[in-house]
This record gives C-alpha cells, sequence and structure tokens, in this order.
C-alpha cells in the first residue's frame, strides 16, 4: 500500500503546473545516519578532487590541481596504484576532464570539456602500470558541456543548444532528435533563450551502469529529473522541484550572462548511480548563509529509477563527492578535513 501511494504521488506531483515546487526532505520521514571510516594511503597526496567513480574494482578520483589528473585506488588489494593522465593536448592527454561515467565493465569514460571528447579509460591496464585511454567519440560542437554514451550505440549531450535541453546523436555525431527544454518558473523565464537558462541550470548528468536510463541534477537549485532511454528517444520519468534559482539574465547580440543570486538554495552537489538506486549528495543550504559550506553535505538522499524515495542517509561528515559500490554496500566519499581524505560508509551494516 505504501509503494501504491508513493507512486500515485509522483504521477500527481509530475503533473503539476510548472511553477509548483515541493520539499525533497519531507519525502524522506526516517533518517538512517552514517558512521565514517578513512581510508589512509601513505603514498596518496590529493589536492582538489572533483569527481569518484568505482568500475572493475579500481576506484579512480579525478584531480583538480594536481600534477596528474586522476588517481586510482585498487580496492581488492587495497593500496594506491598512482597518478595517470597528463595534461596537455597531445593524443594521450587531457585539457579538461570533466566528469566520469560508466561505459562497460571494464571502462571508465571520462568526458574532456575542452577536447569535446569521451574518452575510455581501461581500468585493467593500471595494473601494468600506465593508463590506456582510447577517443570514444569526438564532438565538433562546442555547446555540449555533458556528454554521455547509451545502450543503443548512440549518445546524449547537453548544454547550450538553442531549443533544446538533450541531443541524441549517433556514432558520427549526426543529430538523432532533440528532446525537452531547460526549466523555467513562469512566462517571463520561460521567453528568456534556452541557451540563457541553461547557464541557470547547469547539474550533473549520469546513467545507470547498464546505460538505458538518466539522471540530470541541477546544482543551483534543487531539481532532480529521472528519464528512460529508449533506442530514439528520452522519456521523463519523474522530476521532483523543490524550488527554482534567481538569477539576473542579460543577453545582447554578442554575448549573455545569468548571474546568481547568494539567496539561491542549492540543489544537487553531486549524484551516483547504481542499476537500482541513484545517490543524490544534497546542499539544500544558500550561499548567502553557508558561504563555501553550500558545495559540502552530509545528507544522501536515496531515489529508485522511477523517482520514488527510497532512503536518506545523515552521514557524520560533510562530504563533497560520493560514490557507491555497485552493490549497493559501501558509499564512499572525499571530505575536506580540511585536507581531501577518501572515507567511506557501510550501508549494509545493522
Amino acid at each position: 500500500m505504501k509503494t501504491i501511494i508513493i507512486l500515485l504521488f509522483v504521477a500527481l506531483f509530475c503533473s503539476c503546473n510548472k511553477n509548483k515546487t515541493i520539499d525533497v526532505e519531507s519525502l524522506f520521514p526516517q533518517t538512517r545516519n552514517l558512521h565514517y571510516k578513512q581510508k589512509k594511503y601513505s603514498n596518496l597526496i590529493m589536492g582538489r578532487i572533483s569527481d569518484i567513480h568505482l568500475v572493475n574494482n579500481k576506484l579512480f578520483m579525478m584531480e583538480e590541481n594536481g600534477d596528474s589528473c586522476f588517481h586510482i585506488i585498487d580496492m581488492v588489494e587495497d593500496r594506491y596504484v598512482g597518478g595517470f593522465g597528463k595534461k596537455g593536448q597531445g593524443p594521450d592527454e587531457f585539457l579538461q576532464p570533466y566528469h566520469f561515467q560508466y561505459y562497460s565493465d571494464s571502462i571508465l569514460a571520462v568526458f574532456d570539456l575542452w577536447k569535446g571528447s569521451l574518452i575510455g579509460l581501461k581500468a585493467n591496464s593500471v595494473s601494468l602500470g600506465y593508463l590506456q585511454n582510447y577517443n570514444i567519440m569526438r564532438l565538433d560542437s562546442v555547446m555540449c558541456h555533458s556528454f554521455v554514451a547509451t545502450k543503443y550505440n548512440t549518445y546524449i549531450a547537453m548544454g547550450g543548444y538553442k531549443d533544446c535541453l538533450f541531443r541524441m546523436l549517433d556514432p558520427k555525431g549526426h543529430r538523432i532528435n532533440d528532446f525537452f527544454e531547460y526549466p523555467y518558473k513562469d512566462e517571463y523565464e520561460q521567453s528568456l533563450s534556452n541557451r540563457l537558462r541553461a547557464m541557470a541550470y547547469q547539474g550533473k548528468v549520469l546513467t545507470n551502469p547498464s546505460m538505458d536510463k538518466l539522471v540530470f541534477a541541477v546544482s543551483y537549485s534543487p531539481i532532480i529529473s529521472f528519464y528512460q532511454i529508449t533506442p530514439r528517444s528520452l522519456k521523463l520519468l519523474a522530476s521532483i522541484i523543490s524550488a527554482y534559482p534567481e538569477y539576473k539574465p542579460e543577453e545582447t547580440s554578442n554575448s549573455m550572462s545569468a548571474a546568481m543570486s547568494r539567496n539561491n538554495k542549492m540543489g544537487y552537489i553531486d549524484v551516483y548511480t547504481t542499476e537500482q538506486y541513484v545517490y543524490a549528495l544534497y546542499s539544500g543550504k544558500t550561499i548567502k548563509d553557508a558561504t563555501s559550506g553550500a558545495f559540502e553535505s552530509n545528507q544522501v538522499l536515496v531515489f529508485d529509477w522511477s523517482g520514488n524515495p527510497v532512503t536518506k542517509y545523515a552521514l557524520d561528515i560533510f562530504v563533497t563527492e560520493i560514490c557507491i559500490s555497485p552493490d549497493d554496500a559501501v558509499l564512499y566519499a572525499i571530505s575536506n578535513k580540511p585536507d581531501p581524505e577518501l572515507i567511506y560508509f557501510n550501508l549494509k551494516s545493522n
């Protein structure tokens, strides 16, 4: 009966008017407290970590300001393998690695924003002392700022497109179809160009490991949406909107900007997916009140792929990035204490 009520609620909510909002935290009446343990490796020195992902028992951490682009830990042997990936314009180098995504059981993909390329990282190669990578797909457009592969040999790009939120492409980069548009609160915001709204509604896009579902979690407002991927289309399953961002739009023939208000309730700092669930690191704070603390959180909201609330985890430490084991048993995270540290939480223990 409880499941039916939740499903009816989500269906009703998704049919509401655009300007209707609901407090996402109110969907989670019960909270489970988690206590962290630390992972220490004597030769691991981290700077700013911007993303973490687990594939084939290798934990990849993306480094923003170090000599290497990635740190890699072998979780089976519980050892730091080393730093890999040089910054540069060469064929085996990275200009601006942006975010990780699952690509296969042994390959992790990373989108290089400035190269406009989706690059495969072969997890098995690190055991041999090097990180083998290859180009999966390259875009000709500079409009894209997020790019994911699907199970149907297609790709979904998100960016500053004129008339859409998502664009589906074939393996040669040709457009298949466009889907949806960026959110808007009212008729005035809807009248703004889609490209300008793209600046206000930036966030993270991630598929499930089977690459037939997709989640879009907005950073500067608490909006999260769930989609089903089919061979030629994208279907919205649910969208939970807690608030819309306030911003000052400016657009001329040569430029556009969207200055964000410090009063905005921040949305999702990070999101991670498994086959069963979507784990969302939720802020809910404003920059005005929390300053830099708005970009870290101890709240992890768990949804199923239909957008139904499952559980809420309260961590005993604030974190900036999260990663979940494929069996939904362990939550890995980065916490600044004040230096970055790798920590973990057991999700299956009583």
